[in-house]
């Protein structure tokens, strides 16, 4: 992702309002920002951490490598990440998706059965999110987000325990294609 989309994202995140999601935390304290395992060592712009009900995630804000910028996901206790976003597409109407593939690499024998059960609910394993430009917009990102996640986290256990607000939000994602 090029730096520019990246800071866009995360200043859009931090001034934008959305009604069912609320920014509870930021932080650009590099004593805090090192406990987050895949950060280590790499330049972190800021954490925010971002609520819908119970539900908490850590947004990261990360120059991995140079000229090679990443959207880093976390869940609240920040152990491990579950999603790195750092490609984006743009089409040649100018509107920009953030990519991300669904890769399981635990050395259980159980992959491939791990990508069927993401593709149950998400059609493929390959995932394009809509970039929000707009406060209008972050709603839809952010339920985007925390389907994926919630989605990825399920099909990590093969389990079927999906929230009624992402089969809702997956039912109408995928009756508009």
């Amino acid at each position: 992702m090029e730096k520019n989309q990246l800071l866009q994202l995360r200043d859009l995140i931090k001034t934008g309002k959305c009604k069912d999601y609320l920014v509870e935390r930021s932080t650009t304290n590099q004593e805090e920002l090192k406990d987050f395992s895949f950060a280590n060592g790499k330049k972190l712009e800021e954490a925010i951490l971002i609520k819908r009900h119970e539900t908490k995630y850590w947004f990261l804000f990360s120059e991995w490598h140079l000229d090679n910028f990443y959207l880093i996901l976390y869940p609240y206790d920040k152990n491990v990440s579950l999603a790195e976003i750092h490609k984006s597409s743009k089409s040649d109407s100018g509107i920009i998706h953030l990519l991300w593939t669904y890769r399981p690499i635990k050395q259980d024998g159980k992959n491939q059965e791990k990508v069927d059960h993401f593709k149950k609910y998400y059609i493929s394993p390959d995932v394009e999110i809509l970039y929000p430009t707009k406060d209008s917009e972050l709603n839809d990102f952010y339920n985007e987000i925390f389907a994926l996640l919630e989605i990825k986290i399920m099909a990590d256990n093969l389990s079927d325990n999906i929230s009624t607000q992402t089969r809702c939000f997956l039912e109408e994602k995928f009756k508009m294609k």
